[in-house]
């Protein structure tokens, strides 16, 4: 959990492609109390073997308790990634999560 108890963060990354990183901070998904529409971003900080950067994550809540495929309390969020000197994205996804199904579906735009 981030420190502001707002979403769960990225803390450990050993993919193949990427090697070894660890971050602090950050936002993959939204936990507490959000708002349709609602947005929220927070810098991570990434360590990858002697180079420390920061990046921004944020979080929007696109749709609240809605049914997705018969799925009743679904919750749809975009999630965008950006380089912190400048606005530049470096990843943008739209992830659909339901209770006792886990993450249904994602879109990277």
């Amino acid at each position: 959990m981030n420190e502001e108890k707002t979403g769960l963060g990225r803390v450990y990354d050993s993919r193949t492609e990427f090697g070894v990183r660890t971050f602090s901070g950050g936002l993959k998904f939204p936990l507490g109390y959000w708002k349709q529409g609602e947005t929220k971003q927070l810098i991570e900080t990434r360590y990858e073997a002697s180079r420390v950067e920061t990046r921004i994550e944020s979080i929007k809540i696109t749709q609240a308790d809605f049914t997705y495929q018969g799925m009743p309390h679904c919750l749809e969020f975009e999630w965008i990634y950006k380089e912190s000197r400048r606005p530049k994205i470096i990843d943008h996804q739209t992830y659909t999560y339901c209770p006792n199904n886990g993450m249904v579906k994602q879109v990277k735009h």
